[in-house]
């Protein structure tokens, strides 16, 4: 799954903090924080290779850091 992500350029989800957004927030804070788009399709990859069974448990989680 690693090698998965990682081909697809979405692992750093896995490992990055989101950055809050705050009063003071600057273009590369934004810039960093809109990458985070990303965690749909991580989550959608991960959920993509689960069996069934636990497809049905996971899908509900809302991102791919807590799967």
């Amino acid at each position: 799954m690693h090698f998965l992500l990682s081909n697809m350029s979405v692992v750093y989800v896995l490992t990055t903090p989101i950055l809050e957004d705050g009063k003071n927030t600057t273009m590369e804070q934004i810039r960093k924080r809109n990458t985070w788009d990303n965690d749909y399709v991580c989550r959608g990859l991960i959920l993509n290779d689960m069996s069934d069974p636990v497809f049905d448990i996971d899908q509900n989680i809302e991102s791919s850091k807590e799967q």
